[in-house]
């Protein structure tokens, strides 16, 4: 069943990471 579910949590991984990305690259310097 994980294996079936593997593909689709990667692309989601995928999709957080690259928002996550271009947040950062929007917000080079973000208030800490």
């Amino acid at each position: 069943i994980l294996g079936c579910q593997q593909p689709e949590i990667f692309a989601k991984v995928e999709a957080f990471r690259k928002e996550q990305t271009e947040t950062i690259l929007a917000n080079p310097n973000p208030a800490e």
